[in-house]
């Protein structure tokens, strides 16, 4: 049994879950009843029995990176869930967190990467790799990962992609990125990213790119999306 109750918008007791899934997205069936008089439902009885505390931003991104290793780690039986849209993810609340990575040429897998992927996932090599330094990503990052060309006007095409760190690593392969975020398997055994790279978005964030430029785009702090970007993206989207 599932509770939502508000002081001034009466309460709701039914069996849906508080995900886009339960409340109708991909058209699933639920049932509950509308209390109009929330004071019927004794709610800080029921709070204080079962520990309840506060949600606040910090404890909502904990469990979203939870629920990614352990997809990672298990990959539930049932189908991948629907990937939402960029715009959808722009306005959900709280935002699965994702970072961003470039790149501007071919390289290969790293020793210690062929390794791994031998020992472990039983792999001739990785599915996908990004160079980077020591605080860039950390493991079940989700990661932006698009070319650039040095030193000239940035090009992004069907090249960009979802990378998912399954593991984040020093390789010393390159002495300026001395660590590597790894894929060792295909997207396929990860839980849907935080949104679809399709026709829209990648004509936007082209676009958004091409006018903060590469010098912007090459030098986000820890690899969070630039300031400005996020929202030109999404000003591009909605045109």
């Amino acid at each position: 049994m599932k509770i939502f109750w508000s002081r001034d918008r009466g309460c709701v007791i039914g069996s849906a879950n508080l995900t886009n899934n339960a409340l109708g997205e991909n058209g699933l069936k639920e049932a509950g009843v509308f209390l109009a008089d929330s004071s019927l439902v004794r709610i800080d009885q029921i709070a204080k029995s079962i520990g309840a505390h506060p949600v606040t931003d910090a404890a909502l991104q904990k469990l979203i990176e939870e629920h990614k290793s352990y997809y990672a780690r298990n990959r539930p039986p049932h189908g991948r869930k629907r990937t939402r849209s960029f715009l959808e993810w722009y306005d959900s609340t709280p935002r699965q967190k994702w970072k961003m990575g470039w790149w501007c040429e071919d390289a290969e897998f790293s020793k210690v990467a062929n390794q791994i992927a031998r020992k472990q996932y039983g792999l001739k090599h990785p599915d996908n790799f990004l160079y980077a330094k020591k605080t860039s990503f950390k493991e079940n990052d989700w990661i932006l990962q698009y070319p650039l060309h040095v030193g000239g006007r940035p090009i992004y095409s069907s090249s960009i992609c979802w990378l998912y760190a399954e593991q984040f690593v020093r390789t010393n392969e390159e002495p300026e990125w001395p660590y590597e975020a790894i894929q060792f398997r295909s997207l396929r055994h990860f839980d849907s990213p935080p949104f679809r790279i399709d026709a829209q978005f990648r004509r936007a964030f082209k676009a958004a790119g091409e006018r903060l430029g590469n010098r912007t785009m090459m030098s986000a702090r820890k690899f969070d999306p630039p300031d400005g970007l996020i929202d030109r993206v999404a000003r591009l989207c909605r045109k």
